[in-house]
């Protein structure tokens, strides 16, 4: 094999591997979940890839049954218009496998394969979800009580430290006196509730626990 068969085979052999990553990294960007090792990402490329290579030649097929015209086939199996085509295939293909993902329907499946299997990534996730927005109180290890809306909040599952934000909050800390009632637990130190603009970082390493009202 000399080297100008060689570059002509380099388009085929990218065409298994770079439409799967494409859809891969859309996955991995826009839905909540743990990054794959590289043996595994290597793995779903060629999958990814080989998939949507099956989807194009269903759309060329049905494309040259509806028009009774081999020209069809023949202009779309020209290599320059397939590797086109199959990369702009990868995109829609990464968003089918985001947004499947998040259906009724294939949390019904998965529930099929293990009944305990939650749908988010992780329990921090799970918690601090809230479509319909919530406020927080949390707890930090140096006695200070925030609570305040929660809005935002760490959402990448390969992030070891955690983090929050909240808006419109109240600092409180913990009365470390003997205490005769409940609303003696802790002391009001600063009030920004009514401010809009109000918000504070909170690192999750320096959160002892986070309660969560709807």
């Amino acid at each position: 094999m000399d080297l100008n068969d060689l570059i002509k085979i380099v388009p085929e052999l990218l065409l298994m591997v770079v439409p799967g990553f494409i859809s891969l990294r859309i996955k991995e960007k826009y839905y909540l979940e743990k990054k794959h090792d590289s043996f595994d990402s290597t793995l779903y490329c060629f999958l990814y890839s080989f998939i949507i290579g099956i989807i194009y030649s269903i759309i060329v097929a049905a494309l040259s049954f509806l028009t009774k015209n081999n020209y069809v086939a023949l202009f779309f199996n020209k290599p320059i218009v397939k590797q086109a085509c199959v990369l702009i295939l990868s995109v829609p293909f990464g968003f089918l496998l985001v947004h499947t993902r998040k259906t009724e329907s294939w949390h019904w499946i998965e529930k099929h394969f293990n009944k305990s299997l939650s749908p988010e990534p992780s329990v921090w996730i799970k918690a601090m979800k809230n479509p319909s927005g919530a406020w927080a109180t949390v707890y930090l290890k140096n006695g200070m009580i925030y609570t305040g809306q929660l809005i935002h909040y760490s959402t990448n599952p390969d992030d070891e430290e955690k983090a929050l934000l909240l808006y419109k909050y109240k600092l409180s800390v913990r009365n470390e006196k003997d205490i005769q009632s409940p609303s003696e637990f802790c002391l009001d130190i600063v009030d920004r509730s009514s401010s809009e603009e109000s918000r504070v970082y909170l690192n999750g390493s320096d959160i002892i626990s986070v309660e969560i009202n709807k």
